[in-house]
């Protein structure tokens, strides 16, 4: 594979990955995107993307089992750092019922950071949001910097 999902490859979503990737790990080996997972919190059903997700059929019926799901997954992959794209919306909720709510209140462009489970995690607004005063750029930097500080890197 040359190109990751060539028809999504200029998406808001998929060019911050590109560009985060390369701010933490700018010398690898491979590809970026052979350096990088990607998972949906819910992975059934879209619903509504401009709603909370626990308001639709498919989305309402695996909120009761996000947590074991999330953590399996997390287990399985077993990441060293962990960024999370979603929003404000989404935050407590799904934090509180994955476990994240300890974490750090974190300044915008970001929601929350800090360390569980021996894992950096980073929860940010997704890149389709409309983030005023934000560059695209500057997005990528701030989760960069985010998790080498939460990693203890400079």
């Amino acid at each position: 594979m040359t190109v990751p999902l060539r028809t999504r490859a200029h998406s808001p979503f998929w060019s911050l990955s590109s560009r985060t990737v390369r701010l933490l790990e700018p010398d690898g080996p491979s590809p970026w995107y052979s350096r990088y997972a990607w998972w949906n919190l819910f992975p059934l059903g879209w619903g509504d993307t401009n709603r909370s997700p626990w308001f639709d059929g498919l989305w309402a019926a695996q909120y009761p089992h996000l947590r074991e799901l999330f953590w399996e997954v997390v287990d399985w992959l077993d990441p060293t750092r962990i960024v999370i794209l979603a929003g404000k919306d989404f935050w407590w909720q799904t934090a509180r019922s994955l476990g994240l709510d300890a974490l750090a209140g974190s300044p915008r462009p970001l929601i929350a950071a800090g360390t569980l489970r021996g894992r950096a995690i980073v929860w940010t607004y997704h890149p389709g949001a409309r983030l005023k005063g934000v560059s695209r750029p500057s997005f990528a930097a701030a989760i960069a910097d985010t998790v080498r500080a939460v990693e203890g890197r400079p």
